[in-house]
Parts: structure tokens; C-alpha cells; sequence
């Protein structure tokens, strides 16, 4: 089997107790695999009996339960006391896997780390553009046997992927809002016209389009902007962001931090003179916090390869494209809505992240991408463009701009 990577994933390493936002603590459900269940049952001793008293059953699954939002085996230091006292091997699969997360797609498994773990987060968003690019090795696990996988189209999406990959990464080396945004709204409108191909099952009209896009890298989409867009203004961008607040406001919330950021968001969003004033504000901000730029991009590229590749099961593409533009407005919203200029969102070390990205990049992915629940309704929302149209998401990425064309 082969193995897909991001060249940054090499880098990950678990600081443990050194690490801020720990992952044993903020609630987490944690799943116990059978294995490891049946190991931590037979454990003799305190910790054998301290494991037991904190593993729950929950819809035929076991959990382990966390005591005032923190696991019961961390220690004060930061440290695993199951890790301290038996070695990493006698971790469940979760707790040895976190922040990884792996999908396979017939003779290939995808392995990334996720942004819910700060380490992970420093490096996916601080790393240089090329270290996000794809790496492979070969596996010696089994191929992942699926009746619904076909070759050919994952072929397909794996082509359209790598050139939208491709105009992310110029938009992080060229570090500006308006190339992320000008790439994120092509990769929409070319990924409309794909996926009205897809539906009819016409891959031949579909194949000659990727084709084009690889030709040029996506770059004649992106002078087709301002034509294509025309039609697509109905309404201000600003009135759009309550809509998205909304949207989010209806998942399952994890907790109080959610929900303030949330009513922080709604009390900037929704009233004067942010509403009149949104192109001049999020001018302004753009303006003002430069280093977010490439941030924001190596984001949306973190998403695009989470995500894309779920079309191979889902015939999505579409889908995938409108949540790595709506997540990665999501984020600059949240950061925007701050509104103060004192140098917290700057960066002043290599290698590290603006704390304001850092806080926002944690809430967000630990409320909405690491919450099964909440991410099966954002998809199904997507799909059935109940909120987030494409049209009205192209639109939204123009924020900086009075008018289109």
C-alpha cells in the first residue's frame, strides 16, 4: 500500500507536558478501541483500577470518561500517568493516533495532522509553501477493500486536487488576501462547472476541462473572474457574514469558549458600522496583519487535503471546494472580529504562529472539524446550498472590493 503525506508531516513531534492545549484536557469523549478496553479491564493495581472507574459504555461504545473536562489519568505535570506507568504501547488507538488522521482511498492511505493540537498547528500554518506539497512511501499494510471505490475517478479527483493544491501554494508564496481569495473563488466556479459534469456522467467534457486547468495552473480561471462574477452579486458581502454565524450557531456547541466567540462574532457582525462598512473594514485588517495572509493559505491548503479527496466516495467536489472557502473565511471573520491593532496578531519568531491565529485555529477546529456531528451537517448544509450558495460564497471572498468587474 502507498502512503500520502504532506512533507511537514515528518516534522510533528508530541511536546507533552510542555504543550498549552493539551488534548486530555476540554471535554473530549474519547473512544477505547476493543483491544485496548479489554487490556485496561485486566490491568492490575491503582491504575488498573482507576482506568476502570473511567471507562463508560455509550451506544454499544466504550468512552473514557474525562472528570471536570480532563482526562482522570493526567497527571498535574502535563504527562499520561497510562504512558508514565506502562510505556506509550499500552495507549488506545485515539490517544496514540491524535492529532493523525488517516483515509484510505483503495491501494493509498492519506495521513495528515490535524489542527485541534497546537504543535500540529504551528507546524502546518508556519511552514514554508513547499512543505505542504504531497510526499509518498510505500506501506506494508493491506490494501482497503470498498466496493464503492473506483480507480478511475479517483484518478479524476486526485488530478483536479493537485491543481487547485497548486494555486493555493502560489497564493501562500505570493502572501497576499487577494491572491488566496481570487484562487479560492476560481477553484469554486471551476469546480461548479466539473461537478455539472460529474452529474451527467459526461467525463469527457469533464477530462478536457481538467486538462485545461493543469495547462495553466488554474490561472486562466482567474482572469475569467470579474466576467463570471457579474451575475453573481445580489447582495452586499457583509450580509452574508450573519448568515454564516448562523450557520455555525446551529451545530452542537463543546462548550462556553464556543459559545462566546459566537455572540463576540454576532455583536461585531451585526451591528453598525461594521454592516455599512465592511469592504473599508476588512480592508483595513488585511491591511494592518500582512503575516495572516500566507497563514490563511497554508489553512485553506491544510483543508484542500483533508477534505478533497472525500469526493472519491461522495462525487462532491463542489462541496469540498465550498468548505475549504467557507471554513477559511470563518477563520479571518473570527480574527477580524477582534478589531484592535496591538500587535497580538503579529508575528515576531520564526516558526510560530500569531496567538490570535493560534486561539482562533484551536476553537474552531476542535468545535466544528473534530466533532463528527457538526461536520455531517456543515456538509449536508454545503450539498444542498441551504445557506452557503456558491454564488454567494464567491461573492463573500471579494469582502475587499466595493464592486466586481
Amino acid at each position: 500500500m502507498k502512503l500520502v503525506t504532506p512533507s511537514y508531516y515528518k516534522m510533528f513531534r508530541c511536546t507533552a507536558g510542555a504543550c498549552r492545549d493539551n488534548c486530555c484536557r476540554g471535554g473530549w469523549l474519547v473512544g477505547i478501541d476493543e483491544q485496548t478496553e479489554e487490556r485496561y479491564r485486566k490491568m492490575p493495581g491503582a491504575l488498573g483500577e482507576k482506568l476502570r472507574a473511567a471507562l463508560f459504555t455509550q451506544d454499544g461504545e466504550t468512552f473514557l470518561k474525562h472528570a471536570d473536562e480532563d482526562c482522570p489519568l493526567l497527571r498535574a505535570d502535563g504527562l499520561c500517568e497510562v504512558v508514565n506507568e506502562k510505556g506509550p504501547e499500552a495507549l488506545g488507538v485515539v490517544c496514540d493516533q491524535f492529532p493523525r488522521f488517516s483515509e484510505y482511498f483503495g491501494e493509498r492511505k492519506e495521513t495528515g495532522v490535524g489542527l485541534a493540537c497546537e504543535e500540529a498547528a504551528r507546524i502546518v500554518l508556519s511552514s514554508a509553501p513547499e512543505k505542504a506539497r504531497l510526499t509518498e512511501s510505500m506501506l506494508t499494510e493491506e490494501p482497503y477493500g470498498d466496493d464503492e471505490y473506483e480507480k478511475a475517478w479517483d484518478e479524476r479527483v486526485s488530478r483536479v486536487r493537485a491543481v487547485f493544491d497548486g494555486m493555493l501554494e502560489r497564493a501562500d508564496i505570493s502572501g497576499g488576501f487577494n491572491r488566496l481569495f481570487q484562487a479560492l473563488q476560481a477553484m469554486l466556479l471551476a469546480a461548479a462547472d466539473l461537478q455539472m459534469d460529474a452529474n451527467k456522467n459526461d467525463f469527457a467534457a469533464f477530462d478536457r476541462k481538467v486538462q485545461a486547468l493543469a495547462a495553466d495552473g488554474g490561472e486562466g480561471s482567474i482572469r475569467a473572474l470579474a466576467g463570471r462574477l457579474r451575475p453573481c452579486v445580489t447582495n452586499a458581502a457583509a450580509s452574508r457574514n450573519m448568515a454564516y454565524i448562523e450557520l455555525f450557531s446551529q451545530l452542537e456547541s463543546i462548550g462556553p469558549a464556543w459559545d462566546a466567540e459566537l455572540a463576540r462574532m454576532r455583536s461585531v457582525y451585526g451591528t453598525e458600522p461594521c454592516v455599512s462598512h465592511f469592504p473599508q473594514r476588512a480592508a483595513g485588517f488585511e491591511a494592518a496583519h500582512t503575516e495572516l495572509g500566507p497563514a490563511l493559505a497554508r489553512y485553506a491548503r491544510y483543508l484542500h487535503f483533508r477534505y478533497f479527496e472525500k469526493a472519491v466516495y461522495d462525487h462532491d467536489i463542489l462541496g469540498k471546494c465550498k468548505l475549504t472557502a467557507l471554513f477559511t473565511l470563518m477563520l479571518e471573520m473570527m480574527l477580524m472580529a477582534d478589531g484592535k491593532d496591538d500587535g497580538r496578531g503579529r508575528q515576531t519568531e520564526p516558526g510560530q504562529i500569531p496567538e490570535s491565529l493560534a486561539a482562533a485555529v484551536h476553537l474552531f477546529s476542535r468545535q466544528v472539524e473534530y466533532d463528527e456531528e457538526n461536520m455531517e451537517q456543515i456538509a449536508e448544509d454545503l450539498t444542498f446550498e441551504r445557506c452557503a450558495r456558491t454564488d454567494e460564497l464567491i461573492f463573500a471572498l471579494s469582502h475587499y472590493m466595493k464592486q466586481i468587474g
